[in-house]
């Protein structure tokens, strides 16, 4: 009875606290971000390693095993768990509620950091990060043309990617789906076994040779030029004259005469071909590239898909 007493008595009143609760639902409507699923902070962090090339049992021993070591004393862990896959280790990481996962990611990646050495040399940096699920995808696109696929992806990964990424509240924009192009080189085991080498001296070779490395400075007078060694491969000859190892020639009376450089062209050959596709999209049965958008997680998911 109160209120209809002061609505009387002080209509004024009244009118001022409608006309402020319509103001500020209006402001809210416009501002507040709307979710499908309110914002949470699960306790979880993920450990990413990928050692490409090794199979399960070796990402277990040598990957997965070394890294629960040395996150078990991390503070108010729960539980952890693993799963080692072809190329692929993941650590789970459970806390308990309320633990600050700011500090618990700094404690992880020191300790995960602590072990890097004696990882294989192979595996790349562990990725950590906390499980968000606000960080699911928002937004599907899918793009297709009348030329080719891989025309189409380096179109997309060129001109349209890039914009996309640089709207307001995007967070990730991956692409998939597509033709790429990549140079492969095809041993011929025969070769190998005929000059005594193996895989790895045509990698070794490879990685040795493919890059451009710093050479110091010249000092001429009163300046300083700094020197660097091109080696980037710029064309499929390059990779061909590579050399691997140095063989030994024989002389025509028996003795060992002077060393010849092994190349990569005399045991594999070197061709650009299309890359094999590890995912296809498709739109109403057409072949086509797809873009997966994810927002950032304080941004409205309907600004930023518009």
């Amino acid at each position: 009875m109160w209120l209809t007493r002061l609505a009387i008595s002080r209509p004024i009143v009244i009118w001022m606290t409608l006309i402020a609760l319509s103001i500020l639902g209006t402001i809210s409507y416009f501002r507040l971000p709307a979710e499908l699923n309110p914002r949470v902070d699960i306790p979880t962090l993920t450990i990413t390693t990928v050692y490409p090339g090794a199979g399960p049992q070796e990402i277990e021993s040598l990957v997965t095993k070394p890294i629960e070591d040395a996150v078990g004393s991390v503070s108010n862990l729960k539980d952890v768990f693993s799963s080692s896959q072809d190329s692929v280790s993941i650590v789970s990481i459970d806390l308990n509620l309320g633990s600050d996962l700011d500090k618990a990611i700094a404690s992880t990646r020191e300790k995960v950091e602590a072990i890097r050495a004696s990882l294989p040399s192979e595996v790349r940096a562990p990725v950590i990060a906390k499980l968000d699920i606000n960080a699911q995808p928002v937004l599907y696109v899918a793009i297709t043309a009348t030329s080719s696929l891989h025309d189409l992806r380096k179109s997309v990964d060129r001109d349209i990617r890039p914009k996309i990424a640089r709207v307001s509240g995007v967070a990730t924009v991956n692409v998939v789906g597509g033709v790429s192009r990549e140079v492969k080189v095809h041993v011929d085991a025969l070769r190998l076994q005929q000059y005594h080498i193996n895989i790895e001296d045509i990698v070794d070779g490879l990685k040795a040779a493919g890059r451009n490395s710093p050479g110091g400075a010249i000092v001429q007078g009163n300046k300083e030029i700094d020197v660097r060694m091109i080696g980037a491969f710029s064309n499929l000859e390059d990779i061909r004259k590579t050399p691997i190892v140095s063989q030994q020639v024989i002389s025509e009376n028996g003795g060992r005469g002077s060393s010849v450089p092994l190349t990569v062209s005399d045991v594999a050959t070197v061709t650009i071909a299309n890359a094999n596709q590890s995912s296809i999209t498709r739109a109403n049965g057409q072949d086509s590239i797809g873009i997966i958008l994810s927002k950032t997680s304080d941004s409205n998911t309907v600004s930023v898909v518009n």
